[in-house]
C-alpha cells in the first residue's frame, strides 16, 4: 500500500474568464455556501443536507433556511443550482412547519428533506423527489412515507419543471390479479424513505414507489421499481406479480433493495415467495429483452464454497447491491451451513455468471476465512473497480475500507498502522467512519477514474481520537486532505475567519470524474458549510472552472 503526503500546487492560470486561481502552500478549499449567509429571497441557510456535482462543476444542492424576520417555527426546505457562470438559482422549495427528520430511538434522527435526493448529470438534467406530506412516525421502524411528485428539470431554466410521477397518477400498468378478479390500473402511490432514486448520466432515472389500484391506501398496496428514459416509463417490477415471488411480508430492515444501470438493467432483492421468512433472493431485469432472472435464492447451493454453504438471503445493508454500466454487478449475501447463523460473503456477477470475491468466518467455528465480516459494496465504478467495508478478522471489528478490481483486492489502509499525515503524532487508524442513524450516506466515494476519498477515524493512546478525510489516488497513495480539530480560514460576509472543524457531514460528499471534491464541514461553534477540493490528480480546464462558481472564495488549511 503506498502512502504520500499531500501534494503542494501552484500557479494555475486564467482560464475560460473565470479568473486567477492560485494555490498556496497548504490545502485548499473553495467555499460554495455557509450556514448564516443569505440566500435567494432574503432567507437564511441553517444546513445542508445533500450535495452533487457533475463533470463540468455544476452543483445541486440541498439545504434548510429560515426566515429571521419570522418569531415561528416555519422553516424553508430548498435546493439550489450552482452554475458554472457562478450564479446560484432556488430550483424549488417548501415552507414547513413539520418535522422532516427518520431515525430509530436507540441512534437518533437524521434529516429527511422533503427535497429528496436532488441529483444533476452531465447532460445538464436535475431531478429529485418532492414529498408533499411529512414523514408520519419519524422512525424507520415504521412505515416512513408519503405522497410525493418526480420532478425533472434543465439548467437552462429550473424553473421549467416537469413532474414524471406523483401520487394517485397512473403508472400505465396494471396491479397483480392473483384470484382472476379482473385487471385492475396500478396508480402511484406513495415514496417511502427507505425507496429508491437516481438519476443516471444517460439522463435515465430509476425509482420504487408504492402502487395501488386506485391511488389509495385502503386498496392493495405493493411496491414497484420503474425507470423513466424521456417521458416513457417501464415498469421493471411489481411486487405479487407472476414469475418473481409474492407479497413481501418483512420489516423495514428488509425493505425491497433495488440497483439500475444507464442502459436500464436491474439488480433488485425480493423474496422468495414466503410469507414472512427473511430468505431475500436477487434477480436480474435484462432492458433489452425485458426478461427477468434469479440469480441466487434461498438454500440454493452458494458458489466459491466446498463446505454446503447455501444462501440464507442477500445483504440490503447500505448500498445492498452494485450494476455498473458494463452490467457488472457486486452484492453481498447471507450464507448457511448446517443451519448454523448467517456467514456473509462477497459476490460479483457478470454475464449472467456469479463468482465469489471474498468470505467471512463470522460466527463460524471453522475460523480462517479472508474476512471476520464483510459487508455490501460502497461504491462500484465502470472500470469494475469497488470499495467495500469488511472486519479484517473477529479479533479486529473494525470496519476497513477495501478497494477491489478484476485483479483482487486489497486493504486501502489497515487498522493499527500509522495514519499518513500523522505519523509524527503517532496517530493510528481505527477504521472506517459512518453514522449509525439511518439516513442516505455518502461519504465513500469513487470515481470513473479509479480515485477514492472517505472518512476514516483515527486514535492516539492516552489522547483520544479524532477524524480524518483522505483521498486514494490510482496508484493506492493515501492523501490527508483534513481532519477534526484542525483551522482553517473561512469566508464569512466578506471576512475571513478562523474556525476548526468539529466533524465532517456524512451527507454532503460527492466526487466528480475531474477529481473535484463537494463535501460539508461542521465546526466547533455551531456553524457549517459546503465545500469543494481537488484530490491530488492532474487538473483539467474544468476543474479550474469549478473554483469559479457562484462566488467561491479560496481557502487554505493551516
Amino acid at each position: 500500500m503506498l502512502i504520500n503526503m499531500r501534494m503542494k500546487m501552484a500557479g494555475l492560470a486564467m482560464v475560460a474568464g473565470v479568473g486567477m486561481v492560485s494555490l498556496a502552500n497548504g490545502s485548499v478549499f473553495d467555499t460554495v455556501v455557509m450556514s448564516g449567509e443569505v440566500g435567494v429571497g432574503d432567507k437564511t441557510y441553517e444546513s445542508f443536507n445533500r450535495v452533487d456535482i457533475n463533470n463540468h462543476g455544476q452543483i445541486v444542492f440541498q439545504t434548510v433556511m429560515d426566515d429571521d424576520n419570522q418569531s415561528d417555527d416555519l422553516k424553508t426546505y430548498a435546493n439550489y443550482y450552482v452554475g458554472a457562470d457562478r450564479n446560484c438559482a432556488v430550483i424549488d422549495s417548501l415552507v414547513s412547519g413539520d418535522v422532516w427528520e427518520v431515525g430509530s430511538y436507540k441512534y437518533g434522527y437524521a434529516l429527511a428533506s422533503p427535497m429528496y435526493r436532488t441529483q444533476i448529470n452531465d447532460r445538464g438534467d436535475i431531478a429529485y423527489v418532492k414529498m408533499l406530506e411529512p414523514w408520519p412516525s419519524h422512525t424507520i421502524y415504521e412505515e416512513e412515507r408519503g405522497d410525493f411528485e418526480l420532478v425533472r428539470v434543465g439548467v437552462g431554466d429550473v424553473n421549467q419543471k416537469e413532474v414524471l410521477a406523483k401520487s394517485g397518477e397512473a403508472t400505465g400498468g396494471v396491479m397483480p390479479d392473483p384470484f382472476n378478479q379482473g385487471a385492475a390500473a396500478a396508480h402511484y402511490y406513495k415514496f417511502s424513505a427507505a425507496d429508491y432514486f437516481e438519476l443516471k448520466e444517460s439522463g435515465l432515472i430509476g425509482f420504487s414507489s408504492g402502487v395501488s389500484k386506485q391511488g389509495e391506501g385502503d386498496t392493495e398496496d405493493l411496491v414497484a421499481l420503474f425507470t423513466i428514459q424521456g417521458g416513457g416509463v417501464n415498469e421493471v417490477f411489481m411486487e405479487g406479480k407472476e414469475g418473481i415471488g409474492g407479497p413481501f411480508w418483512a420489516n423495514i430492515y428488509d425493505q425491497y433493495k433495488f440497483n439500475v444501470n444507464g442502459a436500464g438493467d436491474a439488480m433488485f432483492v425480493h423474496d422468495s415467495g414466503v410469507p414472512g421468512t427473511y430468505n431475500g433472493s436477487l434477480a436480474f431485469y435484462d432492458s433489452a429483452t425485458g426478461m427477468t432472472t434469479e440469480l441466487t435464492k434461498g438454500e440454493a447451493l452458494a458458489p466459491g464454497h466446498d463446505d454446503g454453504s447455501y444462501y440464507s438471503s442477500i445483504g440490503k445493508i447500505a448500498t445492498g447491491m452494485l450494476m455498473n454500466d458494463n452490467g457488472v454487478g457486486v452484492f453481498e449475501a447471507y450464507l448457511k451451513v448446517d443451519g448454523k447463523s448467517s456467514r456473509q460473503a462477497l459476490y460479483r456477477l457478470e454475464e449472467g455468471e456469479v463468482t465469489l470475491i471474498a468470505t467471512s468466518d463470522f460466527n463460524f467455528d471453522d475460523e480462517g476465512e479472508e474476512f471476520g465480516l464483510v459487508y455490501s459494496p460502497d461504491a462500484l465504478n465502470n472500470r469494475n473497480e469497488y470499495l467495500f467495508r469488511a472486519w479484517e478478522s473477529m479479533d479486529k471489528p473494525f470496519h476497513q475500507l477495501y478497494f477491489g478490481s478484476d485483479d483482487g483486492i486489497e486493504a486501502v489502509y489497515r487498522s493499527g498502522d500509522l495514519a499518513v499525515g500523522f505519523e509524527s503524532e503517532d496517530y493510528r487508524y481505527v477504521g472506517t467512519a459512518f453514522d449509525l442513524i439511518w439516513r442516505d450516506q455518502e461519504q465513500i466515494q469513487l470515481n470513473e477514474q479509479g480515485v477514492a476519498t472517505f472518512i476514516v477515524a483515527l486514535d492516539k493512546e492516552g489522547v483520544g481520537g479524532k477524524t480524518a478525510l483522505y483521498s486514494r489516488g490510482i496508484d493506492g497513495a493515501l492523501d490527508l486532505i483534513a481532519h477534526t480539530g484542525e483551522e482553517i480560514e473561512v469566508m464569512v460576509d466578506g471576512q475571513l475567519v478562523m474556525k476548526t472543524i468539529k466533524a465532517f457531514d456524512h451527507d454532503l460528499f460527492d466526487l466528480n470524474d475531474e477529481n473535484v471534491l463537494a463535501f460539508g464541514l461542521e465546526f466547533m461553534d455551531g456553524s457549517s458549510g459546503l465545500f469543494t477540493t481537488m484530490v491530488p490528480e492532474p487538473m483539467s480546464g474544468v476543474v479550474l472552472s469549478v473554483m469559479g462558481m457562484c462566488g467561491l472564495m479560496r481557502r487554505r488549511i493551516g
